[in-house]
């Protein structure tokens, strides 16, 4: 196989072909695809890395500006640089600055703040080394943006573990209401609630940057239980009225979690909001988000179109109050979720310590794990998780992700 693929790209790159055409080129691409022996997609790979040339004729700033404006990402960055001596060259260059203070490897450096915006490039570094033992922008790149694959799998299994455990002994061992596995990137950050993670709970609105409120910030950081209230009062309505609409809405509303859901269906059916508010006001004590939680957000209610437009909208305007909101600093966010997950695994070890049977071998694994857990905190080694959950945020900030976005 190597010396068909070593045979096409001497074709690719014989002066005959370059000369042709880029129609004439594609039929000589063709061609090779249809005899079968190589596969198309490695094909188009090869001729893609042959049409790179034209890219080493670009000054250095260009090349960097394509680069970044291109939207090439891992492994195509790599490639892209090793498809030629000079386009290597271009993206281990570094940058002289006035001072006579060279930056190297400038474009992966360019590179990181790009797709870990915000992040310092030390915090990439082994330990926080720095100096001649720290990894250069390349490698560090590879590996934050390339390798380290499993961060997302790591968080995963670790809220896995944490809601397991505190559902499976809140009863008769652990004082703490049991937490639920982030459905969304909401229940996982922002939501203010018992039962859920709320990593970010420290965030609070800069007053003098917006015209938000902290009762904006309370009732859109909690929406999500009048939500639900909105939903049980259509489904009751519905329901009363001998019509299955309501039951099949309240299944798509627990498949997706989006507030722009109820509105349409709202919308499409003709549903008098009017009513549906009162019925929630009147039963605010009995539904199921309970009294405590929805009390407040009734207090604060805008008038009815406000929230039609708040539901509509819901991601943007849950975006635009989170961007008036501090820290945005990487280090203060990085203590704010390392205290609470901290907080969260030390608060279930003490209460597995002080109420466990010392008799329960399934206790006792159960309290190994969470000393383990404490201490690969306490040691550093959860950090890139913990980056990685960093890097959640600012991508909700920045309007590439959503807050109903699953984890």
């Amino acid at each position: 196989m190597e010396d068909k693929l070593n045979l096409i790209r001497q074709i690719f790159e014989s002066p005959a072909f370059r000369d042709q055409t880029k129609e004439e080129q594609q039929v000589v691409v063709n061609q090779i695809i249809s005899t079968g022996e190589v596969s198309a997609k490695e094909v188009e790979y090869l001729y893609a890395r042959m049409n790179t040339s034209w890219l080493e004729k670009l000054p250095y700033d260009l090349f960097l500006r394509f680069v970044l404006d291109s939207g090439l990402k891992g492994k195509d960055v790599i490639n892209l640089c090793n498809s030629s001596s000079v386009l290597n060259d271009y993206c281990n260059r570094g940058l002289e600055l006035q001072d006579g203070t060279v930056v190297d490897q400038y474009l992966f450096r360019l590179l990181l703040q790009r797709d870990r915006p915000g992040i310092p490039y030390e915090d990439f570094l082994p330990y926080g080394e720095v100096g001649e033992n720290s990894e250069d922008p390349r490698t560090t790149y590879k590996e934050v943006v390339i390798d380290r694959i499993d961060d997302h799998g790591k968080l995963v299994w670790l809220l896995h573990d944490l809601s397991e455990i505190s559902w499976d002994f809140s009863s008769d061992y652990i004082s703490n209401t049991g937490i639920n596995y982030p459905e969304h990137l909401e229940n996982l950050l922002y939501r203010h609630h018992p039962e859920e993670y709320d990593l970010l709970e420290g965030l609070t609105i800069d007053s003098s940057q917006t015209i938000f409120t902290t009762n904006d910030l309370y009732l859109i950081r909690n929406f999500y239980y009048l939500m639900h209230a909105i939903v049980d009062e259509v489904v009751r309505l519905e329901h009363s009225g001998k019509t299955v609409k309501g039951i099949d809405f309240l299944y798509k509303w627990q498949e997706t979690r989006n507030p722009s859901d109820i509105i349409d269906h709202i919308i499409k059916n003709n549903i008098n909001l009017d009513l549906i508010l009162d019925r929630i006001r009147e039963n605010h004590g009995t539904i199921n988000v309970g009294h405590n939680i929805l009390q407040p957000i009734l207090n604060v209610l805008p008038d009815n179109k406000s929230i039609i437009e708040i539901m509509k909208n819901y991601d943007k305007v849950y975006r635009d109050i989170l961007n008036a909101c501090r820290p945005r600093d990487y280090q203060e966010l990085k203590l704010m979720i390392f205290e609470k997950l901290s907080n969260i695994v030390k608060g279930y070890s003490a209460d597995l310590m002080n109420n466990g049977d010392e008799d329960n071998e399934n206790l006792d694994l159960v309290s190994d794990n969470l000393n383990e857990i404490i201490h690969d905190l306490e040691n550093g080694d959860y950090d890139y998780v913990i980056d990685y959950i960093i890097q959640i945020h600012y991508d909700i900030l920045l309007g590439k992700l959503k807050v109903t976005d699953p984890l």
